[in-house]
Formats: structure tokens, C-alpha cells, sequence
């Protein structure tokens, strides 16, 4: 059911920001041969609605974490409290991986998007891998400076 929905909302938010125009033709081996290309305001659109999406889902998780710690471990969480908090944000994070996995990028953003995603991989590897890094540094720091820098305002995660 869940990779229904994440079809579901890339669906939806490709009809509400592509116009109806002739499908792409085939010939190369990109991942978006079958689906038509969005220009970068259309995929501007469809990222940042992915991103306020997951991280409002991410922002929720880690408050109803935190409102289920003891009151003394809510500034200072022990290891265990961080790993649950870690393991609380995941979620998330591994949705937006897949939205962006699934966006049909122009051939000049597919190596961003790559590499956005990359670095989202590698940020929840590092979470589930230390999640007690998360009280010292943020393991999506790399993804948001990228996806920064394309210009995906509402990713910074």
C-alpha cells in the first residue's frame, strides 16, 4: 500500500504541474524514456512539495518522539532515546529518497538529483547506523547544501 501511495503523489503532483503535451519518445536508456521530462520550474515544484511534505512528516515523528521521552531525557536523550528518535525520522527521509528517485528529470538534472539522493542514502545510513550522531552533527547536510544550490528552497533537510 505505502508504494502505491508514493505513486500516487508523484502522479498527482506530475498532472498538477505538467501540462498535457505529447509523451516523450523513446531511443535512450534514461530512466525517463517512458515518462515526459519536467522542465526545472516544473521539477522546482514537484521536489519542494516532496520535501514541505516529508519533512512536515519528518517534523512530526521527532515531536511525537520526543512527547514520548521522560520529561528528564527531553534536553539531554540517552543513547536509547536517540536511537528511537533516529529511527523515528527514517521514515520519511526513505520517502523522499524514493520521490526523488522517481522524478523524469531532464537529462541536465538527472546528476543532481543523483546525487541529491545519494546523499539522502547516505544520511539514513548513517542514522540507522550511529543515530546517536544525530545530537551532534546532521547526516543530510550534503543533501541539503545540493539540493540548496539547484534551488529546491523547501529541502532543507
Amino acid at each position: 500500500m505505502n508504494s502505491v501511495w508514493k505513486h500516487r503523489f508523484v502522479v498527482s503532483a506530475l498532472v498538477a504541474v505538467t501540462p498535457v503535451a505529447a509523451l516523450g519518445c523513446g531511443g535512450g536508456s534514461s530512466s525517463t524514456d517512458s515518462q515526459t521530462s519536467l522542465t526545472k520550474t516544473q521539477l522546482l515544484k514537484v521536489g519542494n512539495e516532496a520535501c514541505a511534505k516529508r519533512l512536515e512528516e519528518k517534523d512530526a515523528a521527532v515531536k511525537k518522539a520526543l512527547e514520548e521521552l521522560p520529561e528528564d531525557e527531553r534536553l539531554e536523550p540517552s543513547g536509547q532515546a536517540l536511537e528511537e528518535l533516529g529511527e523515528s525520522v527514517l521514515p520519511p527521509y526513505q520517502n523522499l529518497i524514493d520521490d526523488f528517485s522517481s522524478l523524469p528529470a531532464a537529462k541536465e538534472a538527472e546528476a543532481t538529483i543523483e546525487k541529491i539522493v545519494a546523499e539522502l542514502e547516505a544520511g539514513v545510513k548513517q542514522t540507522e547506523t550511529e543515530p546517536e550522531s544525530l545530537a551532534k552533527t546532521d547526516p543530510f547536510a550534503k543533501a541539503s547544501e545540493s539540493a540548496k544550490s539547484y534551488g529546491f528552497d523547501a529541502c532543507t533537510f
